[in-house]
């Protein structure tokens, strides 16, 4: 019986990154063995601003729940006061994320005008020097 021992793991650029391909050598002789682990996100991160500063996790959470299924919700609040910041996140199914810009964005709150767009990823910002 012949005893199998990974190699050095090798990717195929025409394969997803979660897709890996693994030479096992057996001998002289080479298998190659796909370990296929498609990881498909199907979910959308949704930006809201201009949020009233009473506005809850949960009530962004109902907001959005009429347009598709939300995953999460999430009011910004500010470190030091933990007031709201005026704008959160929320991660939901694609239809529901595309319905739901659509239809929110502009649309009044409490008599704040919603600012609803899919969000951007964070911008990297240079290291903060302490002021001591």
């Amino acid at each position: 019986m012949r005893k199998w021992e990974p190699k050095a793991p090798n990717r195929d650029p025409a394969l997803s990154s979660h897709s890996r391909w693994q030479l096992f050598a057996a001998g002289e002789e080479y298998f190659f063995l796909l370990f296929f682990f498609e990881v498909i996100d199907l979910s959308k991160n949704i930006y809201v601003g201009n949020l009233p500063w009473s506005t809850t996790d949960n009530d962004l959470r109902d907001l959005f729940s009429q347009y598709g299924e939300v995953s999460s919700a999430h009011v910004i609040e500010d470190r030091e006061t933990g007031r709201s910041r005026g704008f959160g996140f929320v991660e939901m199914d694609e239809e529901g994320a595309r319905k739901s810009i659509q239809a929110l964005n502009g649309t009044d709150m409490q008599g704040r005008s919603l600012k609803v767009n899919e969000a951007q990823p964070r911008e990297s910002r240079p290291a903060s020097r302490s002021r001591y």
